[in-house]
């Protein structure tokens, strides 16, 4: 985090080595980093981070392994103010995807 002294670095580290995955804010404390590439395999794990508790915690796992996939957020409908995160695209390792995922933020699926 950008602060009037420089970068912040006092943020925890993540609980795995990481790569090609894609980070969304969640809640206006807390994002969620996703799929990627971990420990030598694609991943489909997911990870929120919240500010304030200044810790990792595991999430709903993806139905489909990804990397360099692409990922937002968006509302559900006009009137809602539920919003829900949209992972779409990216590698599994064998071929590239075209399927997309929907997260919803308050009910962890």
């Amino acid at each position: 985090m950008l602060t009037e002294e420089g970068w912040e670095s006092n943020i925890p580290t993540l609980p795995v080595t990481i790569y090609a995955h894609c980070m969304v804010t969640v809640y206006s404390t807390t994002v969620m980093a996703i799929g990627g590439y971990q420990n030598y395999q694609y991943s489909g794990k997911t990870f929120y981070f919240t500010f304030g508790e200044e810790s990792w915690t595991e999430g709903p796992e993806l139905k489909n392994r990804r990397w360099y996939h692409s990922c937002g957020k968006i509302r559900r409908n006009k009137e809602s103010q539920e919003m829900s995160i949209i992972v779409a695209g990216g590698w599994d390792g064998s071929s590239t995807l075209s399927s997309v995922e929907i997260l919803h933020e308050d009910s962890n699926e």
